[in-house]
């Protein structure tokens, strides 16, 4: 009971995106955890992206460990990422490709991170897991982003339009927010692209800006930092205006 009540605490701080309370939980379950395989393994996966996150690891080695872990767990997915079968994933183990897929971004390996999410959704649609609706939301948000990444910035747009009304339905803060300034960052390459007119530039400007005031509403410290990133990168100017 101990461990289950430190695994809450844990993910409760990673969803929240703390990562140095999340560590402090996550010492608590080393201490606490037995022999058991799964545990062992939940504690192996979850520490690697925090300590990702807190930057004791690369991306890379991120990738490395999370590949040696499914190598453990589900060795047979490479055969399902280009085949017709659709294998029927356990939840721990959806969660773990997820993370892999995830990894992968990071070092800019889309395609693999496209793989790896096209094999979950065929896999989830199969409607055999309860709850299924919500594990898909956020690995087609992901999905939508590795889509961006590689120029098919329609297939993204489709892919956001399919979440957002699910997001909102299910009132999915991260991937609502997610989703809406993934739409307009779409909409930007597309006017670089030619694909939308360059009229349309202002309200993707005004929109990014309400999605961040938003955020800011909210409370939502790591969405708020990457929203203002990108605007004042892109725009040339601050995204909140000073108070004199």
């Amino acid at each position: 009971m101990e461990l289950i009540e430190e695994r809450e605490y844990f993910e409760d701080a990673m969803a929240k995106h703390d990562f140095l309370k999340a560590d402090i939980y996550m010492a608590r379950m080393k201490e606490i955890a037995g022999e058991d395989v799964s545990t062992q393994r939940y504690i192996r996966r979850e520490s690697a992206f925090l300590d990702y996150y807190l930057q004791r690891m690369t991306a890379e080695q991120l990738v490395a460990e999370l590949e040696q872990l499914a190598e453990e767990v589900v060795p047979w997915y490479k055969q399902f990422l280009d085949s017709e079968v659709v294998y029927p994933f356990r939840e721990q183990e959806i969660t773990l490709l997820k993370r892999l897929a995830v990894a992968y971004g990071r070092i800019d390996e889309h395609p693999k991170s496209i793989k790896i999410c096209e094999m979950l959704l065929c896999s989830l649609r199969e409607g055999y897991m309860a709850e299924w609706e919500i594990e898909e939301l956020s690995i087609v948000a992901n999905l939508s982003k590795y889509y961006g990444a590689v120029g098919e910035y329609c297939k993204s747009m489709e892919l956001c339009e399919y979440v957002l009304p699910k997001a909102r339905k299910h009132a999915y803060a991260y991937v609502l927010y997610f989703i809406l300034f993934d739409i307009e960052w779409n909409k930007i390459k597309m006017i670089e692209t030619g694909e939308l007119d360059q009229g349309e530039l202002e309200g993707c400007k005004e929109h990014i800006k309400g999605i961040y005031y938003t955020c800011r509403a909210k409370n939502n410290q790591i969405d708020m930092r990457n929203i203002k990133n990108f605007y004042e990168e892109y725009f040339g100017e601050a995204i909140e205006l000073s108070i004199l």
